[in-house]
């Protein structure tokens, strides 16, 4: 028996950011400058290249032929992808950029500093950038944003948790009502009608991502773990797996079975969460049952909750019939969710 082993080198910094050339290959980018792109058919990496300085954003037009870098040092950069050359190369700020982004026409681009600060340039095709709008006096910077998919509006998330809604075409802000039926090309703000439930209810988000299918969210933590969602997402429990990636204690990538990342804190705002969307108390109970097994809250359990949420009292805590406190184990919520057989809860 003969084992063949195909052995390149990784990046040696963390990776910042990951994004989609086609429906087969993807870009990653780290800090050390190092971007590579790979093939998920072949699963082989197909080039790499080192651009000397911390990668903290990037972005791919529509066409796959222009990938657009952001930089610690305040600059950016426009690289062709068929050569790897750059193109064209701006300075905009002495703080990092925060993001970039191409607009589904391919011939706009979004760029935003940590100097609270934003502009649109405009791409003619021939690797020429031309700036058409500035936006400013911003109360914090930009960390994601997405444009609808005719490339008149940009969605923006800040640092703090604020919404801006921008017209491409001015700059300038744009009512809410504007863009109330917009369809957005992408979902990378965690504060949107799309995401929204899930920046309410899961701590420690890093990044959000929508796929190409528009039918599945994926939501990365801060402690490592992978979550993917519905998209819409209009419950944190419905079709919700979980992949822990990488120990938040250590860099290097550790795989482990798959499981929910629970804590009591999560936990609890899940049950407040199916309350309040109106779910029987049996069909929330019967359904973790069949995930956790028989250590989960039994019917009654769970009906005693739902008639204390009702009081206006949130706490997980009840007194079970010998008089003793009955909370759920932490030890419980890492069972590993291979069990479950289908969506936890049922709409």
């Amino acid at each position: 028996l003969q084992l063949s082993h195909d052995y390149f080198q990784g990046d040696s910094e963390d990776i910042t950011c990951c994004v989609t050339v086609q429906s087969h290959l993807f870009i990653t980018a780290s800090a050390d400058g190092g971007v590579r792109q790979y093939n998920s058919s072949t699963k082989k990496r197909e080039w790499r290249k080192n651009y000397g300085e911390g990668i903290t954003c990037a972005s791919v037009d529509s066409q796959g032929t222009i990938m657009a870098l952001g930089f610690c040092s305040g600059s950016w950069s426009a690289v062709n992808l068929s050569t790897r050359e750059t193109v064209f190369e701006q300075k905009e700020s002495t703080q990092p950029i925060t993001t970039v982004q191409f607009a589904p026409n391919g011939s706009l681009l979004f760029v935003a500093t940590k100097d609270l600060s934003a502009l649109i340039y405009r791409h003619d095709g021939s690797h020429r950038f031309q700036r058409s709008a500035r936006i400013g006096a911003l109360s914090s910077f930009v960390i994601s944003t997405d444009w609808d998919i005719s490339s008149q509006f940009i969605r923006g998330n800040s640092s703090v948790g604020h919404i801006y809604h921008w017209s491409a075409t001015n700059g300038e802000l744009v009512d809410q009502a504007s863009v109330r039926d917009v369809n957005w090309a992408t979902c990378n703000c965690r504060l949107s009608y799309e995401a929204g439930c899930v920046a309410h209810s899961v701590e420690g988000i890093t990044f959000i991502s929508r796929s190409l299918s528009k039918d599945i969210l994926a939501v990365g933590r801060d402690n490592g773990s992978l979550r993917l969602y519905s998209c819409p997402t209009l419950s944190t429990t419905k079709k919700t797996f979980s992949r822990r990636i990488i120990s938040p204690q250590a860099k290097p990538s550790i795989l482990s079975g798959l499981h929910l990342n629970m804590n009591r804190c999560d936990f609890r705002v899940l049950m407040i969460y199916e309350y309040k969307l109106g779910h029987p108390a049996a069909d929330v109970a019967r359904h973790l049952g069949r995930a956790f097994g028989i250590d989960c809250p039994c019917e009654r359990t769970m009906q005693l909750w739902f008639r204390k949420f009702a009081s206006g009292d949130f706490d997980l805590e009840v007194k079970a019939g010998r008089g003793r406190k009955w909370f759920l184990d932490e030890e419980v919520l890492e069972q590993p969710l291979m069990q479950i057989q289908r969506p936890i809860l049922v709409s």
